[in-house]
């Protein structure tokens, strides 16, 4: 359990393959120690790295070890000049089984030009033959200058994949064309699910850029497998059935870059679908299944009244 009681500015942090067996291993959060899709909420659990956590496959939190869950950390990364990978499930595309959960993450405010690069915020990789699932999690305010920016890439794990409610905003490369700033990347190497995501602003800014290097959903190969989901460009369309597109960071999220949590007259809301008892717990520890709601997309479930599923009920009453 982690505690907001000392500055917390841990890199690299591992949790490697041992000798010794475990039905599960958890790193998670005090509850009253835990972010709510805010940043920088006074008394939370707070993540800030300052130095080179090492080269390329280096990551801040590196999960190499099955059947762990990581949560509820909010990681800030304005600190830190040198950094190419925040989460990632090994440092191998064919290290198998990392049955992994990595849920209510908030992940932000990523400098520009890191070296090594490029930029991820969650990398999938590997995990052949088990399960990698990433629920309910915000990362925003990533910036590369010549290199590829994704928030979450899937493209290369080989395990199956549920990417369910999380949220993508600003994804941003500034100088070299042929890079593509992304939301969420994935092909054919895994079995990938993508179900209720927001992803808004995945933008390469660079004067020539094309326009395929600028895609809120991008994937490389393999067949649909996006649905419910919400973009500012048409990809979740393209990719999916169900989808919301052309929508605006405005209109969608609080105070963009800051309060990532949706507004109740966004498009997102009531217009995911229902998962059941998966990533049913938002990221303000919500329970979308505590009540009929109808589920909205992305982390932050805004509608919290029951829906009318039946008309209304008809008593007679004979004397």
């Amino acid at each position: 359990w982690m505690h907001s009681d000392s500055d917390f500015d841990e890199e690299n942090v591992i949790f490697n393959y041992t000798s010794t067996t475990y039905d599960s291993i958890k790193l998670t959060v005090n509850e009253d120690d835990r972010q709510h899709g805010i940043e920088g909420q006074t008394g939370k659990v707070v993540n800030i790295p300052d130095a080179n956590p090492g080269d390329s496959t280096k990551s801040i939190y590196d999960i190499s070890i099955s059947n762990f869950t990581i949560e509820w950390i909010e990681i800030d990364m304005s600190s830190s000049t040198s950094t190419g990978i925040c989460i990632q499930t090994g440092t191998s595309n064919t290290q198998t089984k990392i049955n992994t959960v990595i849920q209510h993450m908030l992940i932000h405010s990523w400098g520009t030009n890191q070296t090594p690069d490029p930029m991820h915020g969650i990398l999938l990789r590997g995990g052949s033959g088990g399960y990698q699932h990433v629920f309910n999690c915000i990362l925003y305010d990533f910036t590369e200058s010549d290199d590829h920016v994704t928030a979450f890439n899937m493209n290369p794990s080989r395990a199956t994949v549920k990417c369910y409610n999380n949220t993508s905003y600003d994804m941003t490369v500034t100088t070299n064309t042929s890079k593509v700033a992304s939301g969420y990347f994935w092909g054919s190497t895994g079995t990938i699910n993508i179900k209720n995501c927001i992803a808004i602003d995945s933008k390469n800014t660079a004067g020539s850029a094309p326009a395929s290097s600028s895609l809120d959903f991008r994937r490389g190969s393999g067949s649909t497998d996006c649905d419910f989901c919400l973009s500012s460009d048409s990809t979740a369309s393209t990719y999916g059935t169900n989808a919301q597109t052309s929508k605006t960071a405005a209109n969608t999220f609080e105070t963009p870059g800051s309060n990532m949590l949706i507004k109740s007259t966004s498009d997102a809301a009531g217009n995911g679908t229902d998962l059941g008892s998966e990533a049913n717990i938002d990221i303000t520890e919500f329970d979308r299944n505590g009540i009929d709601v109808d589920w909205d997309i992305g982390a932050h479930q805004v509608t919290r009244t029951a829906s009318v599923s039946a008309g209304a009920a008809l008593l007679l009453f004979i004397n």
